[in-house]
């Protein structure tokens, strides 16, 4: 999903993927708590004897974004001139499988796509 915003956009990939992988793990926190509550007190440092699984996952989450922020990266794609415009033709940019999926985690149509989008602008 970062590709397109690189390419159209000028954004540094790493920054791209800054801004969308907090919003990509918003989107799908609920497909596999447990995984991002193991994200969240593995590698954030959130206390795993505090809370439910998904409030210790979505701590995580706000964790990273600070951190992000610390390091004065972008949190929207805003930051590079992105506008629900160009959302469209972002996610025709990215590549689908023959079955019309993206990723492997949880395989993304372009629908789930258009809104991760919207989701970091």
């Amino acid at each position: 999903m970062s590709h397109g915003v690189s390419a159209r956009h000028g954004a540094p990939h790493g920054a791209a993927l800054a801004v969308l992988f907090p919003h990509w793990m918003a989107y799908q926190l609920d497909h596999d708590v447990a995984r991002f509550d193991r994200f969240a007190t593995r590698v954030m440092g959130v206390d795993a004897a505090k809370g439910a699984p998904r409030e210790r996952a979505l701590e995580g989450l706000r964790l990273l974004r600070e951190f992000y922020n610390s390091l004065g990266l972008p949190q929207h794609l805003g930051a590079f001139g992105v506008t629900e415009g160009d959302i469209d033709q972002l996610a025709q940019d990215v590549p689908y499988r023959p079955d019309g999926h993206a990723g492997f985690f949880r395989p993304l149509t372009i629908e789930n796509v258009k809104a991760i989008y919207r989701l970091a602008l």
